[in-house]
């Protein structure tokens, strides 16, 4: 054997057999390369896509955030105006009249709007106020849900409240609008609307 290796040929077969299997190394490197280098390409890719579209659900969900936000805003301030209102003239009204009066000032959080009452954003104009606090909280990030949560079963629990039909004052009017400001105080809801940074004590600040 070695004085085959040692030969002319077998010199020149074993270069061959050295060089072919060197040459089929470095292609075969060079695919797994150009694959692995193509795969890697791909999954930046759709990290990218993924970052974009994230980025865009976020700011959409975001943007609804603050709509829904001030809507609700814009709610509770027209009714709090409704209640002053009706609380400047209850004075010798009639049991049933005020509790029209009252069902009237609530409607912007217990309806949908109407012909005389129009929502600041179009696209809720068939939501109640109950609905869109409802709405926010299933697109509110975690830690925030509970406190929405709280105050809708605080809104709608004032809404239906069986007291509502005993007011008979100013002073009672007064008291209702204090506890609805007190309940439905929340950090995004306070935008610059009328009495939506009132307290309690004085509803209509």
């Amino acid at each position: 054997i070695w004085t085959f290796l040692n030969s002319n040929f077998g010199l020149w077969f074993m270069s061959a057999v050295f060089v072919t299997g060197i040459g089929s190394f470095i292609s075969t490197q060079q695919a797994i390369n150009k694959e692995n280098k193509q795969k890697a390409e791909e999954k930046q890719q759709k990290i990218k896509i993924d970052e974009e579209r994230n980025y865009t659900e976020n700011k959409r969900r975001a943007d609804r955030i603050s709509r829904i936000s001030m809507e609700i805003s814009y709610r509770l301030s027209t009714a709090m105006i409704k209640l002053e209102t009706v609380g400047n003239m209850i004075d010798g009204k009639r049991k049933e009249n005020v509790e029209a009066l009252m069902t009237e000032a609530l409607a912007p959080l217990s309806r949908p709007t109407t012909s005389t009452f129009s929502p600041l954003f179009p696209e809720f104009a068939n939501y109640s106020g109950l609905a869109l606090i409802a709405e926010l909280q299933t697109i509110s990030i975690l830690g925030n849900q509970s406190d929405i949560n709280n105050k809708l079963t605080a809104l709608s629990g004032l809404i239906v409240d069986p007291r509502i039909r005993e007011i008979r004052s100013k002073g009672d009017i007064e008291k209702f609008a204090g506890e609805l400001i007190e309940k439905t105080r929340y950090k995004s809801w306070d935008n610059g609307f009328y009495y939506t940074d009132c307290s309690k004590s004085r509803p209509f600040c």
